[in-house]
């Protein structure tokens, strides 16, 4: 369920599959295939300026955030699959209502995932110690 005015997921700009500092060996960018049946994702199409961006000092988030054109945004359509990598930078959006959402993400990724916020399919055994960290951007960076 999503109230009307908020997002389902953690609203801003951002990308998925950053590889941190928590990350000393980087792997192969991930992919995801990703669909909704309501409140699309939103996603920018600008190439953005990096040059003197660094990880251990800068929230890359807010990073890019700042340099977001609404023009060269759109919004994807409902009930289609869509394929991204770790380097599209999108939004979260506010759902105009109060409504049930679905959404599916499918990733492929070299990465574990660690953060408490990973749903995790009790299925799959993980061979990586899950839920390890917080999944929140550290304080410290600016």
């Amino acid at each position: 369920m999503v109230e009307g005015g908020t997002s389902q997921r953690e609203f801003g700009w951002h990308v998925d599959g950053l590889q941190g500092e928590e990350v000393a060996d980087k792997k192969r960018a991930d992919f995801q295939f990703i669909w909704a049946d309501a409140t699309p994702t939103k996603f920018c199409t600008q190439v953005f300026d990096v040059e003197g961006l660094d990880i251990s000092v800068h929230n890359v988030f807010n990073w890019v955030g700042k340099q977001v054109e609404e023009n060269k945004c759109y919004l994807l359509e409902r009930n289609k699959i869509y394929g991204m990598n770790a380097y599209h930078v999108h939004s979260a959006t506010k759902s105009d209502m109060t409504q049930y959402r679905r959404f599916v993400r499918l990733s492929y990724t070299n990465t574990p995932i660690t953060s408490v916020k990973m749903v995790v399919n009790p299925d799959i055994k993980y061979n990586y110690q899950i839920h390890q960290t917080s999944g929140n951007i550290p304080k410290n960076l600016i």
